[in-house]
């Protein structure tokens, strides 16, 4: 038999006795590697490293037979998982040293070969138990001498540290007023369930499937019960339906969540209101479309239409483009040809954000399709739905300085600056090669305050 025969088996065994079988394959693995004719200097034999008698308790006649190993192995393992409530990492424990050691201690051994079981097992240490100084080593073990002895004789249950233990049972021998067994003993309970809850929600999250139970055991639901469902549901089929469920919510809000996919919500809004307001020639109409360009442009802002009065909140847009929307402010319309060209350098703005956003969409799509899940309940967003008009090549694309302005004139203008113009030829082709970004900004500041007035 090869080992994929010898994992199917040991599934199918791990499904039989209600345990996860990713745990019940690597406990194969750190046992004796997948080699079935195994055995240790102790005795322990087969896959699954049954002492003998462990293998007669748990009625395995033949522990060389893989078969009857393999049942052992997994009858054992669900057997120490009801004795400790369903504590994983306490189950494995008593698997690799014993049930007795485990009462003995309170919980997980402090034996190094114990805790490095457990790492493999689990990923991680265990949790750390209490202990006493004065721990020495011997061919028997780990021991303590002297008071700590009796101490440890006394047993390390319920929660509670050898010291603990200790002061609990002096409560006969002091006044009943000063005695304080009862709340250290309820102490103690309440320190065993919740250890005993954290390792099993600490178990679920290694599981396939088990972060949702995991979590519930987090919020303080019973963490036995909760792990029974959680093998039921396993068992019956529906716990892949629930986990795909949470997963596509996860990644969902987390493709809302980012900041490109708000910043891209927002251009898309105002894009909407561009495109409505464009169909309204009228004053408001005009204004609703300036200043929904004017958030198009610069989506992070945060002010509102009414306070746009004198247009000065946004650092990205022109002067001209503030200009023109104080004009609408004092009742002027934009002309026609104004209007089209605000849509269009509104479609080209818009273009430029969809293509920079596709970039997160394919990021989360290709997410959802590694993890099999539902991608139209990821990408929820698509952005504007209606039709987009066609971009005008003859405007140019430059949305700080959109258009040559107006030649100058006196005023505003010196007139001796005025007369290096005499054409309008001779104007453009000074605004375009000959003056830099700064200038620009001052001629239209300058342009703009005066046009307001007027």
């Amino acid at each position: 038999m090869n080992r994929l025969d010898i994992e199917e088996m040991a599934k199918r065994m791990a499904a039989t006795y209600n345990l996860p079988p990713e745990i019940f394959l690597r406990l194969i693995n750190t046992e004796s590697g997948f080699n079935p004719n195994a055995v240790s200097p102790k005795g322990a034999t087969g896959l699954t490293q049954l002492m003998p008698n462990t293998a007669r308790e748990m009625g395995v006649s033949n522990p060389n037979d893989i078969t009857q190993n393999l049942e052992g192995g997994a009858k054992y393992l669900k057997k120490m998982l009801d004795k400790y409530n369903g504590n994983m990492e306490l189950a494995l424990a008593a698997y690799n040293a014993g049930p007795g050691n485990v009462d003995k201690f309170g919980g997980v051994p402090p034996f190094a070969e114990t805790q490095n079981y457990l790492f493999k097992m689990l990923g991680r240490q265990p949790q750390q138990q209490d202990q006493a100084p004065n721990m020495r080593v011997t061919s028997r073990g780990d021991e303590q001498g002297g008071l700590l002895n009796m101490l440890a004789n006394m047993g390390n249950q319920g929660g509670l540290s050898m010291f603990q233990n200790f002061a609990q049972a002096l409560d006969p021998l002091i006044l009943p007023e000063a005695r304080m067994g009862e709340v250290i003993r309820s102490r103690g309970a309440s320190n065993v369930k919740r250890q005993q809850a954290n390792s099993t929600a600490m178990a679920l999250e290694k599981m396939e499937g088990g972060a949702p139970y995991a979590a519930a055991i987090r919020n303080g639901g019973d963490a036995q019960a909760i792990y029974m469902q959680y093998l039921k549901d396993k068992k019956d089929g529906t716990l892949s339906l629930k986990d795909i469920r949470d997963a596509t919510n996860a990644l969902r809000k987390e493709y809302i969540g980012t900041p490109e996919t708000k910043e891209f919500a927002k251009q898309s809004a105002a894009f909407a209101r561009i495109m409505a307001s464009s169909e309204d020639p009228t004053g408001a109409g005009d204004m609703a479309l300036i200043f929904n360009f004017m958030k198009l442009l610069d989506p992070g802002s945060t002010v509102r239409e009414g306070e746009y009065a004198t247009a000065r909140d946004t650092g990205n847009v022109s002067q001209r483009v503030r200009a023109i929307y104080n004009k609408m402010v004092m009742g002027t319309t934009l002309t026609p040809e104004q209007r089209a060209d605000f849509v269009d350098r509104s479609v080209r703005l818009y273009r430029k954000a969809e293509t920079q956003f596709s970039k997160v969409t394919d990021q989360y799509t290709k997410l959802a399709e590694a993890q099999n899940l539902p991608i139209d309940q990821i990408i929820i967003d698509k952005g504007y739905e209606g039709d987009i008009p066609e971009i005008n090549k003859n405007i140019q694309s430059d949305t700080r300085f959109p258009q040559v302005p107006p030649k100058p004139t006196s005023p505003p203008f010196d007139e001796q600056f005025v007369k290096q113009f005499p054409t309008l030829q001779s104007w453009e082709n000074h605004w375009k090669n000959n003056m830099d970004e700064e200038a620009r900004t001052v001629f239209i500041e300058a342009f703009s305050n005066w046009e307001a007035t007027q």
